[in-house]
């Protein structure tokens, strides 16, 4: 018996296909309720990164810059704050998931999803009006943490609300609609900050409260889940999941090559120009739709130790293209095809969590797997750029895709596999 049997067999919940259809209001409210929440977070990732070096320019010189400017200079600090701001939003992701996988067991889904949201919102705005980087850079990192919170929540309620292919389905639909937000966030960004300004985009986070009582209004209520036999045994389904979630560290620092170092890795071969390279990551948001319209459609058909495999081989793919394929050519060929496996890792590794736990853990099993997700994508810049910078831009994508196909030949051959069968 794999380890995904020995889970299942304790914690697997019984597939009830899609929930009760009705003609209320309230259940048509809610998938535009999950989906668009969602959205969100997306926007809180991408919105900003049009108006990074005008943010940068912005803080250079700032006298408020404090011990930032001490380490790296007034106009070095600048560029720091413009970094940070997208460093700390996934930091606060990092140490809020398992807070927020916490909170939901206390205080139920629906109260934790309109509390975070009522939280996103305001750190959103905040850069209309705060001026001092540290108070900016704290409101960045409230903000990933209401978005960790948004993120355990919503998707706790698709694991209440949905089981087996129902689930996949409605995972992968959530995946592509949410890709698809980050083309118009990134377009509205860019176009917002053109015409008004580098705070004019914050404004953009301001429709978010209008959720909250839309989320009030659809939800049902939740109370908190307090059963000591079912927290109990709750628990030693997670502490037989630690092979999952140890897996995903290693994992994501390697699914998130691309988006870490692929502007540098164009930049050295000759496309400097910013709308260049945005153009070119773009296109690659579009194969990530394509991958999470695959995903429900994959599960049922091959299953979910395959669809890994397929994962692991598409990355390994990407970053050998890359890698050996050593132009602008070859990076960009590479990074439209990592964007098919990242349309597939979202949905497929949450809806492994959502098969894997009962309703009394699930919220606390989703928050440890999105902390060790971006823990991962953390320790990705640490492990990966020293190499890069000792060995070059091309072979440091050729030693990460020739690891990936050997761990993607060793899931094809081996009858274990940390995301079970």
């Amino acid at each position: 018996m794999s380890l995904g049997e020995a889970e299942l067999s304790v914690a697997a919940p019984i597939d009830l296909g899609a929930p009760v259809e009705t003609t209320s209001l309230r259940e048509r409210m809610i998938p535009v309720v999950l989906i668009g929440c969602n959205i969100l977070n997306m926007f809180a990732v991408v919105t900003l990164s049009p108006s990074m070096a005008v943010i940068g320019a912005h803080f250079s010189g700032n006298s408020d810059l404090g011990p930032l400017a001490l380490i790296f200079g007034s106009n070095g600090g600048g560029a720091l704050v413009a970094q940070l701001m997208i460093t700390l939003l996934g930091i606060g992701n990092m140490i809020g998931a398992p807070i927020a996988g916490w909170l939901a067991t206390r205080i139920g889904n629906r109260n934790l999803l309109c509390s975070a949201l009522a939280l996103f919102t305001a750190t959103g705005v905040a850069g209309l009006v705060v001026d001092a980087p540290i108070s900016f850079l704290i409101a960045r990192f409230a903000q990933g943490i209401a978005c960790a919170a948004v993120l355990v929540s919503i998707m706790s309620i698709i694991g209440d609300r949905y089981q087996g292919p129902a689930r996949a389905k409605f995972l992968g639909l959530q995946g592509a609609i949410v890709s698809a937000s980050g083309l118009v966030a990134l377009f509205l960004g860019g176009e917002v900050a053109e015409w008004g300004g580098w705070r004019a985009p914050f404004a953009l986070f301001l429709p978010a409260i209008l959720m909250l009582p839309l989320a009030w209004f659809a939800l049902p209520p939740t109370t908190a889940k307090r059963a000591a036999a079912s927290m109990a045994g709750g628990w030693a389904i997670l502490a037989r999941l630690w092979p999952f979630f140890l897996m995903l560290i290693p994992f994501y620092m390697a699914a998130y090559m691309t988006t870490v170092h692929l502007s540098f890795v164009l930049a050295g071969d000759g496309v400097t120009r910013p709308q260049s390279q945005g153009l070119i990551m773009t296109a690659s948001m579009v194969f990530n739709i394509i991958g999470a319209m695959a995903y429900g459609t994959l599960m049922a058909k091959v299953g979910r130790r395959w669809v890994f495999v397929m994962i692991l081989g598409i990355f390994g793919a990407s970053d050998l293209t890359i890698g050996l394929w050593a132009n602008a050519l070859g990076s960009t060929a590479g990074c439209w095809v990592a964007g098919l496996a990242g349309g597939l890792m979202t949905p497929f590794f949450t809806n492994a969590i959502l098969d894997r736990t009962g309703a009394h853990m699930r919220s606390r099993a989703l928050g440890l797997m999105y902390a060790t997700m971006y823990i991962g994508d953390f320790l990705n810049p640490f492990a990966m750029t020293p190499l890069r910078l000792q060995i070059g831009n091309h072979p440091t994508f050729a030693v990460v895709g020739a690891a990936l196909a050997f761990f993607t030949l060793l899931q094809a051959l081996s009858r274990r596999s940390p995301v079970g069968d």
